[in-house]
């Protein structure tokens, strides 16, 4: 069952300071893990996201770009349109084995979980669906992009 506590659970494990120590530390595994073990206690993404992103952030290299570009877009200075870019091409950038790591679910789930007060979690089908229920033009693009996130 999903858990209603995934702000919480991010509090515990990843709050601002404590990310902020893990980073300095060079603690990169450590942050992949706790943002992997939050996200699937709330199961927002479908296993086979999940899947991909644990394949992702497995080498040191992975687990680095992941971690000091997620806190950078939840924590970061500057606009937000830059760190939720810079964020994408992270994602991108990300190892794949099989299934993208880039997709909408993985691009927004850790900002909704982490701060959702500021951000979405967009799942394409429901977004679209409830978008065309309420009579909203949302130019739906698979690709996640700064335009379409910020218009939801």
């Amino acid at each position: 069952m999903p858990t209603r506590n995934a702000p919480t659970e991010w509090e515990l494990e990843l709050a601002p300071a404590t990310f902020r120590k893990l980073l300095a530390r060079g603690e990169f595994r450590a942050i992949c893990d706790a943002a992997v073990r939050v996200e699937s206690r709330s199961g927002l993404l479908f296993s086979f996201e999940r899947m991909a992103l644990r394949d992702a952030v497995k080498t040191p290299a992975g687990a680095r770009l992941f971690a000091t570009e997620l806190h950078a877009f939840l924590y970061g200075p500057g606009p937000q349109q830059r760190r939720f870019n810079d964020w994408l091409e992270a994602l991108a950038d990300l190892p794949q084995k099989g299934s993208p790591v880039l997709t909408w679910p993985v691009a927004t789930v850790f900002g909704f979980i982490a701060r959702p007060d500021r951000h979405m979690f967009f799942k394409p089908r429901a977004t679209r669906r409830a978008a065309q229920r309420y009579g909203y033009a949302l130019a739906y693009q698979s690709k996640p992009s700064w335009p379409l996130y910020q218009t939801c």
